[in-house]
């Protein structure tokens, strides 16, 4: 079973997602929005880092998926 989660955020000018899968027990972006496509590139800390800063909101969306 492959664990996912969805990021939804919300910014001034758009709201967009970044699809996240478990990986042996590490968090990885594995697919996002254009706008946002650059978190794929980041950690988990450090893509909440760079979301705080910029005062977005974001919330996890979790499912499991067989």
């Amino acid at each position: 079973m492959t664990s996912e989660a969805l990021l939804r955020i919300e910014a001034p000018h758009f709201v967009a997602g970044a699809i996240f899968e478990d990986r042996d027990g590490e968090w990885k972006c594995v697919n996002a929005a254009p706008i946002i496509r650059y978190l794929c590139k980041m950690s988990p800390s450090e893509i909440k880092r760079y979301l705080d800063s910029k005062g977005w909101r974001y919330t996890w969306v979790t499912w499991n998926r067989q």
